[in-house]
């Protein structure tokens, strides 16, 4: 009994948690570098010479620009209006007494485009403006954003050599890995927590952890193990994990636990068919098995099945093994149940429940 339900269990719980390791796994690649980044603190990006320019996270103190190539925005498709989310500036690397310079970019909010728009024109005036501090992470341009970039300069007059040793193919990303920084170590701390759980899931999965309430169901109904397991063994099997025996009915939970219900307290059983649908087609049906008990008359222990024809057979089975079930569901049943519960166990519950428990 214990070897089989290990394995269903395990059946049962291998897919999530699959979902949450593979969880754990995505939050560490796109946190890992991200916070090993934050961790080595930021550079004042007028110190870094062009060579050095790769990864960092910089604080910048942005004098000059020279004009907006490219911009970033949003389209709402019911009403097809676009907002503007970032705009890309020209920027030169080093400071005013930097000797060795290269032309890339820094991408900022909308919100400052009136700035960055004065500032260029400044620039190009000779005219000094305001600083703007600014921080960010520095990021490779992708190649799209590089044609945008390499347009710019040669509709300006550059030629591709003359484009080519003068820019760096890097932006900074303002905000990036700044304001952010506490949501990348969130992030981080999620992924080892997803990826240890899925492990530790699996090793108690495969060890039989999701059996043991199974066995305290049926050690709090005052049987032995070794009953139960006689029980299991000589009791009808049902796909997905289920297992009707003259004592208990063995089954595995939504949470992939295995449990075990005392057949003398279940009261009604019926099955459920569920129809999917998605934006009004529909998807699938499942099927599952309602089984309501004397000690808890609102909720429903529910046994999800393969199919309706192993719903079917359970019902069946139930029907004839454990004559004290109502086994149907109709207006006239669940009028009695929820209206007039004492007439409704009554009908067989009453007369037909055995008065001693079974023994093995």
């Amino acid at each position: 009994m214990r070897k089989d339900l290990t394995k269903k269990t395990f059946q049962a719980a291998l897919f999530g948690i699959i979902v949450v390791f593979l969880m754990g796994v995505v939050f560490l690649y796109f946190s890992t570098e991200n916070c090993f980044r934050i961790m080595q603190g930021r550079s004042v990006f007028e110190e870094l010479l062009p060579e050095e320019i790769d990864d960092q996270i910089v604080d910048i103190t942005l004098k000059e620009n020279f004009g907006m190539f490219m911009e970033e925005y949003s389209k709402n498709t019911k009403t097809n209006i676009e907002i503007s989310e970032a705009f890309y500036y020209i920027i030169w690397t080093g400071n005013d007494d930097a000797e060795d310079y290269r032309y890339m970019a820094i991408k900022v909010p909308a919100s400052y485009e009136d700035e960055m728009d004065q500032m260029t024109d400044n620039t190009y005036n000779y005219i000094e403006s305001e600083p703007i501090e600014l921080s960010g992470a520095i990021e490779k341009m992708s190649e799209e954003d590089y044609q945008y970039f390499k347009e710019y300069f040669i509709e300006s007059g550059f030629t591709e050599e003359e484009f080519e040793q003068a820019t760096i193919p890097y932006y900074i990303s303002v905000g990036t890995l700044t304001d952010g920084a506490f949501m990348a170590y969130v992030l981080f701390g999620a992924g080892v927590l997803c990826t240890v759980l899925g492990i530790w899931l699996f090793v108690s999965a495969l060890r039989g952890g999701y059996v043991k309430k199974a066995y305290k169901d049926i050690v709090a109904s005052g049987y032995s193990e070794s009953v139960a397991e006689s029980d299991y063994e000589s009791g009808e099997k049902f796909k997905r994990w289920v297992t009707v025996g003259r004592i208990f009915t063995y089954y595995v939970d939504k949470s992939s636990h295995a449990r075990a219900i005392l057949n003398r307290d279940i009261v009604w059983a019926y099955m459920m068919r569920t129809t999917h649908r998605t934006n009004g087609i529909k998807t699938a049906t499942t099927y599952a098995v309602y089984l309501y008990t004397i000690n808890n008359k609102k909720k429903p222990i529910i046994i999800n099945m393969k199919n309706e024809q192993e719903s079917d057979n359970m019902l069946a089975y139930i029907n004839e093994k454990l004559p004290w079930v109502m086994v149907a569901y109709d207006d006239e049943v669940c009028g009695l149940y929820y209206k007039d519960y004492e007439t409704f166990l009554q009908q067989k519950y009453y007369a037909l429940r055995p008065e001693q428990d079974f023994a093995v």
